[in-house]
């Protein structure tokens, strides 16, 4: 009876390792959870749609449509360009007012000129405005991601750290309780409940050091990502033009390519076919995230921000050209 005794004893000095990693547990968790509410507190705020006007998807560029003259001033992109903010005819017309000498223009046809530039230059800003902010809402969900990632993993880190210290203390003591049962001669100690205590300890500390991994829950039903691997923005989270200019093909190096293609070779996916895995969590409304997987999230959208403004590119390529071709 008094042995059963001194083993439960020795069982109960084991509690403290146990309440140990708890303890690491719940101070990370409450941790998170403070983060987290600072994030929903601040959330990355979306662009506004606009009236229904606005929203309109932009149609296929019908090339045998653009004038001759349209065509040998402006480059494919800048055409494009053109035909993603509306103002395609506006071209031909600003090209048929300067077959006429700046000398020879009456007051109502200088009059008439400014309006159609003012026109073209607020299409041309409203645009500029509509890539900056689908820009800017995904750089802030890019860096909220990156934010969550880094404070994954310095939990990982520090638990990482108190487990290995906790793993050598429990060692060592396992060491001192066989050194103490090898001295003691006679056999009187009775610590055999403690060094299985101590043996139990430390190969579950070992196994919480390779099983060290902080998971998250993370909602993103309105998912930029998921609307370019689709081909389709039914939640019009990208304004028509900058999604004209995501899904159609552009000039490049190598010849026609859309932005959405590059992205989604960069990503290692292919349109069309089922997600899974990673993926779908990624392509989905959320799930219980690692750091990997968040970092992953994070570098995907800083690739399609980085593809967004690229759009800048033709627009600055469009004004420059129409400026050339008012001198």
């Amino acid at each position: 009876m008094m042995a059963n005794f001194t083993r439960m004893k020795d069982l109960v000095r084991g509690l403290p390792v146990l309440l140990l990693l708890l303890l690491l547990c719940a101070c990370g968790q409450r941790e998170l959870a403070r983060y987290k509410e600072r994030l929903r507190e601040g959330g990355c705020t979306p662009w506004q749609v606009g009236p229904a006007a606005a929203r309109v998807p932009v149609g296929p560029l019908d090339s045998a449509a653009v004038p001759d003259a349209v065509r040998m001033r402006f480059s494919p992109n800048s055409l494009r360009m053109a035909h993603a903010i509306g103002v395609l005819p506006e071209l031909a017309e600003h090209i048929a007012r300067q077959t006429t000498e700046p000398s020879q223009r009456t007051v109502e046809q200088r009059l008439a000129a400014l309006e159609l530039k003012d026109r073209i230059a607020d299409r041309c800003d409203r645009a500029s405005l509509e890539i900056s902010a689908v820009a800017s809402e995904l750089d802030c969900e890019e860096e909220k991601v990156s934010q969550l990632a880094d404070l994954l993993s310095g939990m990982e880190d520090r638990r990482e750290t108190r487990l290995t210290i906790a793993a050598i203390a429990v060692g060592a003591a396992g060491a001192v309780i066989t050194g103490v049962h090898l001295l003691d001669e006679d056999g009187s100690s009775n610590i055999d409940g403690a060094g299985i205590v101590s043996g139990v300890a430390e190969a579950a500390l070992g196994a919480a050091i390779l099983l060290n991994g902080a998971r998250t829950e993370v909602r993103h039903p309105r998912n930029a990502l998921r609307a370019v691997y689709e081909g389709s923005d039914p939640d019009g989270i990208f304004p028509p033009s900058v999604w004209y200019c995501l899904v159609q093909p552009r000039a490049v190096a190598g010849g026609q390519r859309s932005l959405r293609e590059e992205l989604l070779e960069r990503w290692g996916v292919h349109g069309g076919t089922a997600p899974s895995g990673d993926l779908a969590l990624l392509l989905g409304d959320g799930g219980r995230y690692g750091t990997g997987q968040l970092e992953a999230r994070g570098d995907m959208l800083d690739q399609l921000e980085a593809s967004i403004k690229l759009v800048k590119q033709d627009l600055l390529q469009l004004v420059q050209e129409l400026d050339g071709a008012a001198r």
